[in-house]
């Protein structure tokens, strides 16, 4: 592709009007006179490795930052957008029923935790018994303290 205009083939190339000037007065440059060869000026950066200025350097750093960011943007509101249909779909638990699955789940591992220094008690020999069960009562009081803790944490909607 040829372009005539040194600016529009600047832009072409992802240099500045400034950049390639300055390409242009270096010894092997592609010739011009007839407009700018950009396929040939392409070969002849790689071949002389040419990255251009850092000012265009960090133009690009910061184009680059402004893409990821709409890129993180449309994939938050794809996400949301998905949300919004499965809650159309009816695919998502309503909040009442997952809290009460949850507490369900959380009731029965408090019973399993009350029964287990018990049953713990029950199958080693007698002189270790009362100190296994104290140690396993304390250790599910003390998991009962950490979880209350991290549900007190947890946002509620």
């Amino acid at each position: 592709m040829v372009i005539e205009e040194r600016i529009s083939a600047a832009k072409a190339l992802g240099v500045s009007d400034r950049q390639l000037g300055r390409w242009k007065l270096t010894e092997g440059f592609p010739d011009c006179s007839n407009g700018y060869d950009i396929d040939a000026i392409q070969a002849w950066r790689e071949a002389n490795q040419r990255k251009g200025s850092a000012e265009d350097d960090q133009i690009a750093v910061i184009n680059r930052a402004i893409k990821l960011e709409k890129l993180k943007e449309i994939k938050a509101k794809n996400h949301l957008a998905g949300l919004a249909i499965d809650e159309a779909e009816k695919r998502l638990l309503p909040r009442q029923l997952y809290e009460q699955f949850i507490a369900a789940l959380l009731a029965g591992i408090g019973d399993w935790c009350n029964q287990l220094p018990g049953l713990l008690e029950a199958e080693i020999p007698a002189k270790y018994g009362k100190k296994v069960k104290a140690r396993a009562a304390e250790e599910c009081r003390k998991m009962r303290e950490r979880l209350a803790e991290d549900l007190k944490r947890t946002p509620t909607g």
